[in-house]
């Protein structure tokens, strides 16, 4: 910690005591204070004295009490009373810059105390005005305040010589620039004329523009700029003429019959096509700007039903959204299906496209009455019918599998059955074996196994199955029929056992037959008789 301010026994000058206590290491006790002097007069005084503060600037330090710890003056900070020495006070300071400052932040603060902050302000003093900055500094047990001072005049007359040297600089080259100005703007708006003409003409159509060089760099770069620009300029209307023929003849050649109108009905401009002839052979009133009148043919560019026409042509304005539609229409007394599409071109203008869909909607007529033909096959046959994915989940089932299993309906059925292998198969390796069949053979006919039902009540089934792959041969799903042939397995075996007895009886007839055939032979006749004359005490014996 730092001591109060005193003045030392030995040098009688201001002096501070910086001081630490030491421990000893082993058990913490005090052993003792290390302490420093700090003559303020020598170190601080001379330290500020040292600093460059502008030309005439004064730096001081003061402490809370208004008590002065140095300054950058040279002067003393106490004063000799009798045998004492006694510290000044900043406001008796013989400094008069110190002085004047100390006592306005006397005037202005009351209490010294109440500097917190940094503070910057200024105030009058002998006819100048003075900067002034106040930093207050607190280490430990210090509280000070560390005062610049800085006159106006330190700085300003090196500015005021500089705004005066500026302000007569400035007419100069006012003068200078004003003469310079006139010379060149004769030189540089010749070139700039002729760049101008040339614009003039092209803007007029002349597209063969060219500007002479110019001594001017600058505007010499603008002269083969604008050239460019002209060359490029006739290679795009060259192209611009040879896409526009282009694009006509894409569109003379699309078959759909395209009319660009505006959004009061009338039409801008009509592209026909082969299968359509206009009324006016040489159409020139149809490109004229009429309003489209009503109930006029296909044959005439517009379709019977203008009011629907004109329907979609406002909702296209209004959303900017494309209009589609469908209507059908009666052409060489056979009905045509046509789509109707409406674009938005302009802020009120519309593309319409007219296309014969007739053979589309033929199609897809036979599309729809194929796939309910198909779907009442599915329905009522009475095979099951399924298709399942690789991973054993059915996708699709028709009613008769479901009965086959023994469930009320497809849906239950698909349901229910989440891992054919191990739900269906009572022999988990006969659909090991199916599926390398269907691998090696992509198809499988007369395939028998055993699978259980709903109620696990086991059945025989026989299935017909193939796959089905995607372009890339992927396997995508198993399809196939199947059927119940628990039946004719029952019946089998009954007809198998009824075979097996019947080889029983057989067997032992013909084993009598061979009996009978044996005794009734003349050799087997010969023998009994001997074995009959036989005495079999002697024959043993």
């Amino acid at each position: 910690m730092w001591s109060e301010i005193y003045l030392s026994f030995s040098t009688l000058l201001p002096t501070i005591t910086a001081s630490l206590p030491v421990y000893s290491l082993t058990d913490g006790s005090l052993i003792g204070v290390c302490g420093t002097d700090f003559f303020l007069p020598q170190e601080v005084s001379g330290f500020l004295r040292n600093l460059e503060i502008g030309k005439t600037g004064t730096a001081f330090i003061m402490e809370r009490s208004g008590k002065l710890v140095a300054t950058s003056t040279g002067e003393p900070t106490f004063k000799v009373v009798g045998n004492d020495r006694e510290r000044l006070m900043a406001i008796a300071s013989e400094n008069g810059a110190v002085r004047a400052t100390a006592n306005y932040l006397s005037d202005r603060f009351n209490d010294l105390g109440n500097i917190q902050t940094v503070k910057k302000f200024d105030f009058q003093w002998s006819g100048e005005r003075q900067y002034v900055q106040v930093v207050p500094f607190q280490d430990g047990n210090l509280d000070w305040l560390v005062v610049l001072t800085i006159p106006e005049s330190d700085f300003m007359s090196e500015i005021n010589a500089s705004r005066q040297k500026s302000i007569g600089l400035s007419l100069a080259a006012l003068i200078m620039a004003i003469a310079v100005g006139i010379l060149t703007s004769r030189w540089v708006t010749r070139p700039i004329l002729r760049v101008s003409h040339a614009a003039d003409e092209l803007a007029q159509g002349e597209l063969d523009q060219q500007v002479k060089p110019s001594p001017i760099i600058e505007i010499d770069g603008l002269a083969r700029s604008f050239n460019s620009m002209a060359q490029q300029l006739k290679q795009s209307f060259s192209a611009l003429r040879q896409s526009e023929a282009t694009n006509r003849a894409i569109v003379n050649t699309i078959p759909d019959l395209m009319i660009r109108a505006k959004g009061d009905g009338s039409y801008l401009d009509v592209v026909s096509s082969d299968r359509l002839e206009p009324a006016d052979s040489s159409g020139e009133e149809l490109l004229t700007g009429q309003p489209f009148p009503k109930g006029i043919s296909v044959q005439e560019y517009l379709p019977d039903n203008y009011e629907q026409l004109m329907h979609y042509i406002q909702q296209a304005l209004m959303t900017g959204e494309l209009q589609v539609y469908e209507h059908q229409i009666i052409r060489d007394n056979k009905s045509v299906d046509e789509e109707v599409r409406i674009m938005v071109l302009a802020k009120d203008e519309v593309l319409i496209m007219v296309r014969d869909i007739t053979d589309r909607k033929q199609a897809e007529e036979a599309l729809r009455i194929a796939e309910e033909n198909y779907r009442s096959i599915f329905e009522n046959a009475l095979e099951g019918i399924f298709q399942s994915s690789p991973k054993g989940k059915f996708i699709n089932a028709n009613p008769a599998l479901a009965r086959i299993y023994g469930y009320d309906s497809p849906e239950e059925l698909m349901a229910s059955i989440t891992n054919i292998s191990e739900q269906l198969y009572v022999d988990p390796e006969k659909r090991t074996e199916f599926r390398y069949l269907l691998s090696q053979q992509n198809s499988v006919k007369n395939f028998e196994y055993r699978c259980y039902c709903k109620d696990r009540s086991i059945i025989w089934i026989q299935i017909d199955a193939r796959v089905v792959n995607d372009n890339n041969g992927n396997v995508l799903y198993y399809e196939g029929i199947v059927q119940d042939i628990t039946e004719r397995k029952r019946k089998e075996e009954e007809l198998k056992r009824q075979l097996e007895e019947l080889q029983i009886e057989i067997d032992h007839k013909k084993r009598q037959q061979e009996v009978a055939n044996l005794t009734e032979s003349s050799y087997f006749q010969e023998v009994q008789q001997e074995i009959s004359n036989v005495n079999l005490d002697d024959f043993w014996s």
